[in-house]
């Protein structure tokens, strides 16, 4: 599972998707996508939950992926943002 991951966030990279403003709308919709592929793979690999505390140092509710990881099926908690499946 780890290479697939390594791999597809080197074909975002590539796709210069890790270049956007995280403001900007296209950004928004490469969040929503990411995270409606992360919880794809989190139910197809049977994990039965992970917790999100924080994403490049900082409370994972302050950053914009919380929003895109909230509508693709994550809940909030005052500890960040979990995923139960």
């Amino acid at each position: 599972m780890r290479g697939w991951w390594e791999n597809h966030i080197k074909t975002l990279k590539h796709a210069g998707l890790n270049k956007l403003p995280y403001w900007d709308f296209a950004a928004n919709q490469a969040w929503a996508l990411l995270a409606a592929r992360l919880v794809t793979a989190l139910r197809r690999a049977t994990v039965d939950k992970i917790a999100i505390a924080t994403v490049n140092g900082d409370p994972v509710q302050e950053h914009p992926a919380a929003a895109a990881l909230l509508g693709a099926g994550f809940y909030s908690t005052p500890q960040g943002i979990r995923f139960r499946r």
